[in-house]
């Protein structure tokens, strides 16, 4: 190789190697650009992650104060159905005192009875009204839970595949 031959080889490369260096220069920044993009969509993913566990926090309060009224309704039907045994028993014993009566107690039997009539009218008023809230709320949470606890499911598992 002759002097001018390694003279001209090191003027290009005097030449060029800037040229190489920018373009690397400049393809590290779009590196480091996509880095701080990417920084950047963790913090908000996890802001987002976050905020849904949040509101999932949200939602299991809500549905322990759910659990809690259903729990209360059903003492609420358990004190029903008490009221129930009471009253058909004050039926028997109504019963019983028809069996019984004579003529001059006719008109305490027949007082006894509507009082007994007016009660059985309002236990099932009352039996109804809870019933229509009851379907109504059962409907609702089945309907709610059918539709989406598959959504659930299906995203909660997607690492297992």
């Amino acid at each position: 190789m002759t002097f001018s031959h390694c003279a001209w080889l090191l003027i290009g490369a005097l030449l060029f190697a800037p040229g190489i260096a920018q373009a690397a220069d400049t393809e590290h920044q779009e590196m480091h650009k996509e880095h701080q993009q990417d920084v950047a969509d963790h913090q908000k993913w996890m802001m987002q992650i976050g905020k849904m566990r949040i509101e999932h926090k949200k939602a299991l309060a809500a549905l322990a104060a759910l659990e809690a009224e259903i729990l209360s309704h059903d003492a609420e039907l358990e004190a029903m159905a008490e009221e129930i045994r009471v009253h058909a028993e004050h039926i028997a014993e109504h019963e019983e005192e028809i069996d019984a009566h004579d003529e001059k107690s006719h008109d305490k039997l027949e007082k006894s009875h509507e009082k007994l009539q007016a009660e059985h009218a309002a236990v099932g008023k009352k039996l109804t009204e809870m019933e229509k809230d009851h379907d109504d709320l059962i409907d609702g949470l089945l309907s709610f839970v059918k539709k989406h606890l598959g959504k659930f499911h299906a995203h909660s598992h997607d690492e297992d595949k």
